[in-house]
């Protein structure tokens, strides 16, 4: 599991996220887990996600990826936002 900014939240899902990351901040499915480049707040899911989702791990997602498109362009994207 990697943690993830807000900024990389708001490009993945094509929107800006801070409704989204706000909304699960305060139902208890992701927690903050430190500070990443330029101190944005990365963020992680919670045992509590897991439980809600019925999985034992993370592990048990399907593939995010084919539906993403180049790790490069997020960045692009999200260092655009920035600006």
């Amino acid at each position: 599991e990697l943690p993830v900014s807000r900024s990389r939240v708001g490009v993945v899902r094509g929107v800006h996220g801070e409704g989204v990351v706000g909304a699960l901040l305060s139902r208890g499915l992701i927690e903050g887990r430190g500070e990443g480049e330029g101190g944005a707040i990365l963020y992680g899911t919670t045992p509590y996600f897991l439980q809600r989702l019925g999985l034992d791990s993370l592990d048990d997602l399907p593939p995010l990826a084919p539906y993403l498109p180049d790790v490069d362009l997020l960045d692009e994207i999200a260092e655009a936002g920035r600006g």
